[in-house]
């Protein structure tokens, strides 16, 4: 319990404070079935039936002449029963119009238990902007 409250105090910690139109809520696959939020178009957090997860979007790019941009970003996630990781989130984010997106990212990560391992994970959604 306190792994998943230590990634989410980080997460709510980073965050600047946020206008309404700079939320987005939605239904997510990445540590299982859940829901996830983004705050300021950069701060991803997820709640899902395998675990927490929190990342930091520190670069983003359009992709010329698409509704598509990229994204590199940086975090943390713990499972419900399992050890903390930190992750790198690589993904495509589509927006299909002004208020719904859609996403994908593979994510690298580093988890913490009983001892060191790489992994590799993946995560998709849908989210409405508000």
């Amino acid at each position: 319990m306190k792994k998943i409250l230590l990634v989410l105090s980080l997460a709510a910690s980073s965050m600047a404070p946020v206008h309404a139109n700079n939320v987005a809520a939605g239904f997510v696959y990445d540590m299982g079935w859940g829901v996830g939020a983004q705050f300021n178009n950069n701060i991803n957090v997820m709640v899902g039936n395998n675990g927490v997860s929190a990342d930091y979007l520190f670069f983003q790019d359009a992709i010329d002449d698409a509704p598509l941009s990229w994204y590199i970003g940086a975090g943390g996630s713990a499972e419900w029963d399992g050890g903390p990781a930190a992750r790198l989130p690589v993904g495509l984010n589509w927006n299909i119009n002004q208020q719904w997106n859609a996403y994908g990212h593979v994510t690298p990560y580093l988890g913490f238990d009983d001892g060191a391992e790489f992994g590799l994970g993946a995560g998709a959604g849908v989210r409405y902007r508000f």
